[in-house]
């Protein structure tokens, strides 16, 4: 069992179970940090493509402006996009764009 950062479900049915536990999540996401961010890159990503609802894995760096979105395609591949330090993640399965400068507004930029 996992504990996302971020867990969405569009799902009615689940808003009856707990808003801690979803049968059905659509787009996961976390701040792989440090001694974590193999483990969730590896085995947690490939845990979460076995997910048949999961349609984006969103994985966003906590001290570098930078975001990685996996995006399940409808043959069933995943693809990657990665976006920094500027611009907007667009998550489909929403219909969400997040612009990276609001979302890392507290992160200073990089030196050039």
């Amino acid at each position: 069992m996992f504990y996302p950062d971020l867990m969405v479900t569009c799902d009615p049915r689940e808003h009856r179970l707990s808003r801690h536990l979803q049968a059905t999540p659509q787009t996961v996401g976390g701040g792989p940090v440090g001694t974590t961010a193999a483990y969730d890159r590896g085995c947690k990503f490939e845990r979460y493509r076995n997910i048949d609802t999961i349609e984006e894995v969103l994985l966003m760096e906590q001290d570098r402006r930078h975001a990685d979105l996996f995006r399940r395609e409808t043959d069933g591949r995943w693809v990657l996009e990665s976006h920094g330090p500027t611009g907007e993640i667009r998550l489909a399965s929403l219909g969400l764009a997040l612009p990276l400068d609001r979302v890392y507004e507290d992160v200073p930029a990089a030196p050039t």
